[in-house]
């Protein structure tokens, strides 16, 4: 699996011609990204890789991959749809799961160690997520007398997964901001520290040489 971004923008040739190409029988100006996209399907394709066909992702401001939807406009990151309706459903399994004789429910230890890596990934999506996989992430290191090598959760597990049952059911999850920003300040704007270096050293120009080492803010 592979996901790229690049800047979009329709493509001219050396004389300033447009770059017209034919796309499902109707002519159209190319954009980089476009090419971009074709250009990675043609060398995977080259080196008798397959790509896989319908699963792939043409270029688009909003895509799902591997189980994130990536909105370019809105400027956010969030699980889909299918992932969290995949993830709430072992996570209910997990909690409906045999109870013990004295006290707490029992699940299968590959089971409770699958669903807590799928909410690991949810996590980076889902605000205060990790926070609520301590109790989890416990009941898989401690030992017990289990004949089937399952897990022991107790209430304060439970509550994780109750907590993670209905963010995951929440129809419309906020997510998390994309580490971007559409607006930058220029050089000379006053609320801008400028910084200045060089770290360059010529022995045998004194007048055309740095410090060696220097930074000014």
């Amino acid at each position: 699996d592979m996901a790229g971004s690049c800047i979009n923008h329709p493509l001219y040739d050396g004389k300033g011609r447009p770059v017209r190409v034919l796309v499902d029988g109707v002519v159209v100006h190319q954009s980089r990204a476009t090419l971009h996209y074709e250009a990675c399907i043609g060398i995977i394709r080259y080196f008798g890789h397959d790509d896989s066909a319908g699963k792939g992702v043409p270029p688009s401001f909003r895509r799902d991959f591997l189980g994130v939807t990536e909105d370019v406009r809105a400027g956010i990151l969030y699980l889909t749809v299918l992932k969290k309706r995949a993830y709430g459903a072992d996570a209910r399994a997990a909690i409906n799961g045999r109870k013990a004789s004295r006290g707490g429910t029992i699940v299968p230890y590959d089971h409770l160690n699958s669903l807590v890596h799928k909410l690991l990934h949810a996590a980076s999506l889902i605000v205060l997520g990790r926070q609520h996989l301590w109790h989890l992430k416990a009941a898989l290191r401690v030992r017990n007398s289990l004949r089937c090598g399952g897990c022991i959760l107790h209430q304060p597990a439970l509550n994780e997964l109750e907590w993670w049952i209905g963010r995951l059911d929440q129809p419309l999850e906020e997510g998390v901001p994309l580490a971007s920003r559409s607006s930058f300040p220029s050089s000379g704007d006053p609320s801008v520290l400028d910084s200045y270096s060089d770290a360059s050293r010529e022995q045998k120009s004194a007048s055309s040489s740095g410090l060696g080492a220097w930074c000014v803010i």
